[in-house]
């Protein structure tokens, strides 16, 4: 859609209980590009999910597959994949792309899931997941869907 959040986060994805629907919010921060290649600059973003090249100050729309890496780890562990005791040593961990599966939950949760994140979580841009690519993953690919008929619930 040509659409860079920029900001990606819990915080700003709610579900729609009505709808069944899950949406983005607070789009603040986007950017519509005309050029889907198209080079950003601006240092924006929620520091716990902001990935490397922003900070660098030269990035893509991946920036945006880089969060949804980070809030999947949040997701299933509860804590965030790059944490330190001032922004200048998140930022470095980011920079470094120094996490680990060290938290319990790995060790029950499947290897499908690590190489998920690992592909979102990738610091070099040319080799991160795409949006296609993520939702082909195996580990989200190969979900079960249920469809529920409302009218018989």
């Amino acid at each position: 859609m040509g659409v860079v959040h920029r900001d990606l986060k819990p915080e700003n994805i709610l579900f729609d209980a009505d709808m069944q629907t899950v949406k983005l919010i607070d789009f603040g921060m986007s950017k519509i590009l005309e050029d889907e290649n198209a080079l950003m600059n601006t240092k924006l973003g929620t520091p716990y999910y902001i990935s490397p090249e922003i900070l660098q100050g030269k990035y893509d729309k991946g920036c945006d597959m880089w969060s949804i890496g980070v809030i999947t780890f949040v997701l299933l562990t509860g804590e965030p994949p790059f944490y330190g005791r001032n922004a200048a040593e998140l930022f470095k961990k980011i920079k470094t792309c120094d996490f680990d599966f060290v938290q319990p939950i790995w060790k029950t949760t499947s290897k499908e899931a690590e190489k998920f994140i690992c592909g979102l979580i990738e610091p070099n841009m040319g080799k991160r997941m795409t949006v296609e690519q993520a939702l082909s993953h195996p580990w989200i690919a190969n979900v079960p869907t249920f469809i529920v008929d409302a009218a018989n619930a």
